[in-house]
């Protein structure tokens, strides 16, 4: 026989110990000291049921008992049995109970996001393509992309075909405008602009 791996818990019995081991396999419930669960009460037959257990379930099966099998408080003849619910056999009544599974999820690095490069006069590279210019941005995720990243959706009735985003699959569009950053000023030239507003506009002299 395998490890514990579950057990009956009976309710309120006078002679009867307070649990009943299960193993993993077939384990014969009755009255007959040649079961592998033992439950010595004259309401249970001596053969009474058999319980298999296993990874993912608990099947429990009446014999042709005398006085009947129940689980849920519904009679019973084959079933599966899950942790917590009521089974009783004859008279005597009990519950399931089996370990609580342990899972241990490692904590995984979280990826680092993509982005696109801000060239110096204000365009932006491809996501996937930081050496290309970018030409298409995605209405959805606003990510840019060059022309060989998109997915490309030919239709028939129409010269253009659709485009949409590699990553969300949101529409793609052509970046039309491209912004520059504005040339810094040099002094001189800033002095220059103003003498021009302070310089005194030229005035005729009426005779």
């Amino acid at each position: 026989m395998g490890a514990f791996i579950a057990k009956l818990v009976i309710k309120d019995h006078p002679t009867l110990p307070r649990e009943l081991e299960l193993r993993a396999g077939k384990n014969c419930v009755g009255r007959n000291p040649a079961n592998d669960v033992r439950i010595e009460d004259p309401t249970v037959s001596s053969y009474h049921a058999q319980i298999t257990v296993t990874d993912i379930a608990v099947v429990v099966e009446d014999l042709g008992s005398t006085n009947g099998s129940f689980m849920d408080g519904q009679p019973l003849k084959k079933g599966i049995l899950q942790s917590g619910h009521s089974l009783k056999f004859g008279e005597v009544e009990m519950t399931l109970q089996m370990p609580e599974a342990q899972i241990s999820i490692p904590d995984l690095p979280k990826p680092e996001l993509a982005s696109s490069i801000v060239f110096d006069d204000g365009s932006f590279s491809c996501l996937n393509h930081h050496d290309v210019l970018a030409t298409l941005r995605c209405t959805k995720c606003q990510d840019c992309f060059c022309d060989q990243c998109v997915r490309v959706l030919k239709r028939f009735n129409d010269a253009s075909p659709l485009l949409f985003c590699p990553n969300c699959s949101g529409t793609c569009e052509s970046m039309t405008i491209v912004m520059t950053k504005p040339k810094k000023q040099s002094f001189f030239g800033k002095l220059q602009e103003t003498l021009k507003l302070t310089q005194p506009k030229n005035t005729r002299k009426r005779r």
